[in-house]
């Protein structure tokens, strides 16, 4: 008998109904005003992002040989978004940086990477570098040439402006970004690692996604 005898429901305490309320009410505030919050600085983010960008002239015509020693001209890289640095392979600060960003793009076909060298000598020092970090040489090409071409190019179509000589001191340790248009839109410093992460947000957010690859299972045939 004892057993069907059913026990009383404690009710709630006056101080657990008072913490429960005051718990939900915080939440009802509070949820809604940090959504904003975390909304408008997404938003300054990605404005402050496109404020990055501006117009510093674009890339010449050039006709430049490969490490391979194929002929590259500049109408080759059209619609492609190029991350580009002026290097003699002195600078192992200069291609880490480099590597860094081709190792997050190397699977967008929409983004291309070069490092022009004035010294046709390098070839074979980016070769073994090329070969060590499982380059892909139709995705990231080191040019150079014989006749001077790309010592005048640096000097006379890559001019960091003054706005951005605060950030970048040397030419030579930066990374440039040039958009599908051949202009040239911004440069990195290869020592910040902000602006390095500003520029993957940048291709990030401006390049087409990459499609991606369907997965078909496809199951045993029992035999």
């Amino acid at each position: 008998m004892d057993n069907d005898i059913k026990k009383p429901v404690e009710k709630p305490t006056t101080l657990r109904k008072w913490l429960t309320n005051i718990v939900l009410v915080s939440m009802l505030f509070l949820m809604p005003i940090l959504s904003i919050y975390f909304l408008s600085k997404g938003l300054n983010f990605n404005r402050g992002i496109d404020a990055d960008l501006g117009e510093y002239g674009t890339l010449p015509s050039f006709t430049l040989f490969d490490e391979k020693g194929k002929t590259v001209t500049n109408s080759q890289l059209n619609k492609n978004a190029l991350v580009v640095h002026f290097s003699d392979m002195a600078s192992p600060q200069s291609m880490g940086a480099m590597h860094y960003i081709y190792d997050q793009f190397k699977d967008n076909s929409k983004v291309k990477f070069i490092t022009f060298s004035q010294k046709v000598d390098t070839l074979n020092t980016f070769s073994s570098f090329a070969k060590t970090k499982k380059i892909d040489s139709d995705k990231w090409m080191f040019l150079t040439d014989t006749t001077g071409r790309v010592e005048a190019m640096q000097k006379s179509n890559f001019i960091v402006p003054d706005s951005l000589l605060k950030i970048v001191k040397k030419l030579d340790n930066s990374l440039i970004l040039i958009d599908t248009n051949m202009v040239i839109r911004n440069y990195y410093p290869v020592s910040d690692t902000m602006q390095l992460n500003r520029l993957i947000v940048t291709l990030s957010k401006h390049m087409p996604p990459i499609p991606k690859k369907e997965v078909i299972y496809k199951p045993e045939i029992e035999k």
